[in-house]
Parts: structure tokens; C-alpha cells; sequence
């Protein structure tokens, strides 16, 4: 049977079984959020913050990984704000404070806590790409940040293309072109990454659109298509005064 939020509630459901046995407050919250009791879940899940805060960091550390690794659903939609603001942030920060502290703390950072790096980083235009770029100096060998920087870049500029249908680039397409170039380099093996068929064309894209700004015409999907380029996908968009 099919229901609202399905996948999400047998995800969590799932999840609160698997980690019933160490932290069973956890599990009460998600059997109560599955059961629809809101307030009492949120109140089993305050229990359990204020138990986990006074615990040591390998335990808090254990749950972060716990969460950061399970597969049943997307890990932030089981971890409410009170939970992420007073356990899993201020643990990655503990870890990555520390001197040995592993790799998948710099790409859960970075992933899931995006709106952190750039409250602690105001005068540095891209936090991420700069956090991302330091941690592959340090762990040159994970492809799993290399990807995430190249995912990064790439969302980049997508979004400054999602405007091209009606012929607007909305960012600097010449900063776009480094963009696109660092998303390359940091790919190790071009084979095993998923991101190559975006990542061309996106490349398509600009290209297409730098030399249309040299044409003087004013409609890029139509000029796409006269130069043997896939036009970029139509977007239907409401605009309110």
C-alpha cells in the first residue's frame, strides 16, 4: 500500500529497529513519529539529545557515523534540527578539530552542512569549494571528496544555466568555464564517475552559449539548434507581480 511520505516513514521505522538495542530513545522517537504522535516523539527525542551531549565523543561519533552511513532513507530526514544543531554538528566539529580526524567528517561536512561553512567563512565567496579543496590535500586518495567538490561545481553551473532556454545566463560564464575545467581535474577515473554526462553537457552549454554571444542573435535555443547543439530543456515558470 502506498501512503503519504512512505518511503520515509518505513525508512525510519527501519532504522529505529536497527538501532534499538544501543540507543533506544532514538528508536522511541522514530516509532512514535511512525504512529503520528509528533509532540511525543519530539519530547523522546529531547531525551535523547540531552543523554547524548554528556556522552563521550566516540560515542557521539558512533551515532553521527551510524546516521551518516544508513541506507534505509536520506540521513536528513531523520535527523530533526534540535538533533543536528546539538549533536551532529557540534561532533564534526569536535572531530575535525582533532588531529587525526578521518575523512568522511570533512564529506559529511561538507555535504550536510553547507549553511555552516558559510557562517564561519562570510568573506570567502565559495566556503564549500575551499573546505573540499583543503580536504582532498589532505586525503588525495578519496574519490568520495573529489566527487562531492566536482558535484559542487557542477551544481554551480547548472544553476547558473537554468535560465539558458530563454536565452538568459544568469552568472559568468567565463568563471563557469574554470568551473568546469576544476570539476575535471579533480575526477581521478573518468570512467567510474557518474557526473562526466552532466559535466559535458554542461561544457556543451557554455560553449554553445559563448559563441551565440558572438552571433548578435537573440534566441540561444533556436541559434542551439541551427549550430547542431541540443537546445536546453524547456522550463514551464510562473512569474507574480
Amino acid at each position: 500500500m502506498h501512503y503519504w511520505n512512505k518511503d520515509y516513514f518505513e525508512g525510519l521505522q527501519r532504522l529505529g529497529a536497527a538501532v534499538a538495542a544501543v540507543w533506544p530513545e532514538y528508536a522511541e522517537f522514530a516509532r512514535l513519529q511512525n504512529q503520528g504522535l509528533r509532540t511525543s516523539a519530539f519530547a523522546a527525542l529531547s531525551k535523547f539529545i540531552e543523554r547524548l551531549r554528556h556522552e563521550q565523543l566516540a560515542s557521539r561519533w558512533q551515532f553521527v557515523r551510524t546516521i551518516y552511513t544508513q541506507r534505509h532513507v536520506d540521513p536528513r530526514r531523520v535527523v530533526p534540527h534540535p538533533l543536528r544543531a546539538e549533536v551532529m554538528l557540534p561532533t564534526l566539529r569536535e572531530v575535525l578539530a582533532g588531529s587525526a580526524s578521518p575523512p568522511d567528517a570533512f564529506l559529511w561536512m561538507a555535504h550536510y552542512f553547507r549553511d555552516e561553512l558559510a557562517r564561519s567563512s562570510p568573506a570567502d565567496p565559495d566556503p564549500e569549494a575551499t573546505f573540499l579543496r583543503n580536504a582532498i590535500t589532505r586525503f588525495a586518495s578519496d574519490d568520495r571528496i573529489r566527487q562531492e567538490l566536482a558535484a559542487h561545481l557542477l551544481d554551480q553551473v547548472e544553476f547558473d544555466q537554468h535560465h539558458l532556454d530563454e536565452s538568459k545566463y544568469i552568472g559568468d560564464a567565463h568563471a563557469d568555464q574554470e568551473k568546469l575545467m576544476e570539476a575535471r581535474r579533480v575526477i581521478r577515473d573518468p570512467s567510474s564517475s557518474a557526473l562526466f554526462p552532466p559535466l559535458d553537457r554542461a561544457q556543451a552549454l557554455l560553449d554553445g552559449w559563448l559563441r551565440f554571444l558572438e552571433s548578435h542573435e537573440r534566441d540561444f535555443p533556436a541559434w542551439c539548434k541551427r549550430n547542431g547543439i541540443d537546445p536546453p530543456d524547456r522550463v514551464t515558470r510562473v512569474y507574480y507581480e
